[in-house]
C-alpha cells in the first residue's frame, strides 16, 4: 500500500518535471550521432553482456557515449562495479519517490546527447524517470503502456527477447533520413 502511494507521487512529480522539460528535439540516425546516452536495467550479467557488442558498435562508429545501468540487486552490483566505464545507480540511491538522486543522474539527465537509448525490456520507474527528464534529442526505447517518453518506441509485442531488440533498434536507427 504505501509503495504504491510512493509510485503514485513520484509519476506525479515525473510528470511535472517533464511537462518543463525545454529540449531541442531532433530525429538523427546512427551514423550521424556524435554523442549517445545509453540507460538499462539489466536483470542479469547475461542482459548486459547481450547488449556490449551493441554498445561496442555505437563507440566504434565514432560517437562518445555514456553508459548508465540501473541496478536493483547487491550481487550485480558488485559484478558491475569492476566496470569502470559504466556509471551505476542502485535502489540505495533512490528518494522517497522512487526518484534516482545522484550526481551521476544529474549528469546523465542534463547532458544533450544526440541519441538516447533505453534497451531496458521492462518498466523500471527509475529508468524511466532517467529517460523522460534527459535532454537528449532524440529519445528511443521498447514500447510500454506505462513508459509514453520515447521520440521513437519499437513495438516487438509482450514477450521481447533481447537480441531481437537490439537488431530491430540497429535497423531502424541507421535507416532514420534526417534530411
Amino acid at each position: 500500500m504505501l509503495e504504491n502511494v510512493r509510485f503514485a507521487f513520484g509519476k506525479r512529480a515525473l510528470k511535472h518535471k517533464y511537462k518543463h522539460n525545454k529540449r531541442e528535439k531532433r530525429a538523427i540516425n546512427l551514423k550521424e550521432a556524435k554523442t549517445a546516452g545509453i540507460v538499462m536495467y539489466p536483470k542479469t550479467v547475461n542482459d548486459f553482456e547481450e547488449s556490449k557488442s551493441f554498445l561496442d558498435e555505437i563507440r566504434n562508429s565514432g560517437a562518445q557515449i555514456t553508459v548508465l545501468v540501473y541496478i536493483d540487486d547487491d550481487e550485480l552490483y558488485a559484478y558491475f562495479r569492476k566496470k569502470n566505464y559504466l556509471n551505476i545507480v542502485t535502489q540505495h540511491e533512490l528518494n522517497w519517490l522512487y526518484i534516482p538522486k545522484h550526481q551521476i543522474v544529474e549528469r546523465f539527465i542534463s547532458q544533450p546527447f544526440d541519441i538516447l537509448i533505453d534497451l531496458s525490456l521492462q518498466f523500471v520507474f527509475p529508468v524511466t524517470y532517467i529517460t523522460a527528464t534527459s535532454e537528449a534529442r532524440f529519445k528511443v526505447g521498447l514500447k510500454n503502456k506505462q513508459h509514453q517518453y520515447f521520440d521513437m518506441m519499437l513495438d516487438l509485442g509482450e514477450q521481447v527477447e533481447r537480441a531481437h531488440f537490439i537488431e530491430q533498434l540497429k535497423y531502424y536507427l541507421q535507416n532514420i533520413k534526417t534530411k
